[in-house]
C-alpha cells in the first residue's frame, strides 16, 4: 500500500540541495574555501531542519505530540517553523566557524544572504499548496477561497529581497566610489544585515494579515516579537559597521 508525500516536504527537500548546489558554486565564485563552506552548508541544513521541527512541536502543536510522542518523528508529515530553522541555522554556523577558528564571520553570511531569501521566498510556495499560515477574510479580487494569499504575499516579498541583495552583490563587483556613502556596504556582512532587515519587516507586515493561531503574546505574535529581535540586532550590527567606515576614512586622511 502506497503512503502519499505531502508536496510541501519535497518542495522543501528540493530547496535544501538546489540552495547546496548554489552555495558550492558562490563559495566558488569568492574564493571561499570550499571544504569549511561545504561543512557549514551541511551543519546549517541539519541545524535548520532541527530547530524548525523543534519550534513546530514545542510551540505550534505541544499538547498533541504530548499526548503522540512517536510523531514527533513524523517529519514527512509537515510541521516546520521558519523562525525556528533560522535561529537553528545562525546559531549552529556561528557556533561552527568559531570551532573552525574562523575570525571573520561576515563573508560567510553573505554568503548565505541570498540564499536564504530565494528558499525562503520559494518555500512559501510549499505553504500555498499545503493550506497553511493563510491569511484572514477578505472581499479583494485576488483574494483566494476569501483569504488574503499571504503565502504568495511573502513570496513576492522576499524574492524581490533577494533580488536588491544580488543587485548590491553586483553593485560590489563593479565597484563604489571611495567618496560614496553607500560604501559601508562592501564589509563583509552588511549584505546579509541588510537582507535580515526587509526580512523581518515584510515578516512583521505579513502577520497583520494572517489568520492562523500562533498567539499572541502580549497581543501580537512570536512571530512578530521574534521579527522585532532580530530587526534591532541587524539594524545594530549596521550601525557598528558604518562606524567602521568612518574610522578607515578618518585614518586615510
Amino acid at each position: 500500500m502506497y503512503q502519499s508525500v505531502p508536496i510541501y516536504f519535497i518542495v522543501i527537500s528540493c530547496l535544501a540541495v538546489l540552495s547546496l548546489i548554489w552555495g558550492f558554486f558562490r563559495a566558488q565564485q569568492r574564493k571561499i574555501d570550499l571544504r569549511i563552506a561545504l561543512d557549514l552548508f551541511l551543519v546549517i541544513l541539519v541545524a535548520a531542519f532541527i530547530g524548525a521541527r523543534s519550534f513546530h512541536v514545542l510551540y505550534e502543536s505541544r499538547d498533541y505530540y504530548w499526548k503522540n510522542p512517536l510523531e514527533v518523528l513524523y517529519f514527512w508529515q509537515g510541521g516546520f517553523v521558519y523562525f525556528g530553522g533560522l535561529l537553528g541555522a545562525m546559531g549552529s554556523g556561528i557556533l561552527f566557524l568559531k570551532l573552525r577558528k574562523q575570525r571573520t564571520l561576515g563573508p560567510y553570511f553573505d554568503l548565505m544572504a541570498p540564499i536564504a531569501a530565494f528558499s525562503y521566498s520559494l518555500g512559501r510556495w510549499s505553504c500555498f499548496f499545503a493550506g497553511c499560515c493563510y491569511g484572514k477574510h477578505c472581499d479583494l479580487p485576488w483574494a483566494l477561497d476569501g483569504r488574503h494569499p499571504t503565502q504568495l504575499y511573502a513570496f513576492a516579498w522576499e524574492f524581490i529581497n533577494g533580488l536588491f541583495i544580488l543587485f548590491l552583490e553586483r553593485r560590489e563587483l563593479i565597484g563604489f566610489d571611495k567618496s560614496s556613502k553607500l560604501r559601508w556596504i562592501e564589509i563583509p556582512g552588511a549584505k546579509f544585515c541588510l537582507w535580515l532587515i526587509f526580512h523581518c519587516v515584510g515578516r512583521i507586515i505579513m502577520e497583520n494579515f494572517r489568520s492562523d493561531e500562533r498567539g499572541p503574546i502580549y497581543f501580537v505574535s512570536i512571530s512578530t516579537w521574534i521579527s522585532l529581535a532580530l530587526l534591532l540586532g541587524a539594524v545594530l550590527s549596521l550601525i557598528k559597521l558604518q562606524r567602521q567606515v568612518s574610522r578607515m576614512n578618518s585614518r586615510s586622511f
